[in-house]
């Protein structure tokens, strides 16, 4: 993936462009009045946020380490994070 300065400058469709032709879907998940996707894109996790009543795409971002602790009650991301460094 273009490195996070680039990808920071895109538009919210370059950035799922890029998530849909080389992402793989992680989990998702309801945050607060969000559903947030998560996406794994060669090593780096990518979170995909929408609305759940219209499914509008809102926001589109790399998830940092930190923000990646709201899933792990679901996917065991300790394992993916080794493998992807």
């Amino acid at each position: 993936m273009k490195n996070e300065l680039d990808f920071d400058k895109l538009t919210l469709d370059q950035r799922a462009a890029i998530v849909w032709s080389n992402g793989t879907f992680v989990d998702a998940l309801m945050y607060f009045d969000q559903t947030i996707s998560l996406y794994s894109v060669n090593t780096d996790f990518v979170e995909v946020w929408s609305d759940p009543r219209d499914h509008h795409i809102t926001r589109i971002f790399r998830a940092t380490e930190d923000r990646l602790s709201k899933f792990l009650g679901s996917v065991n991301l300790s394992r993916v994070l080794r493998s992807n460094r």
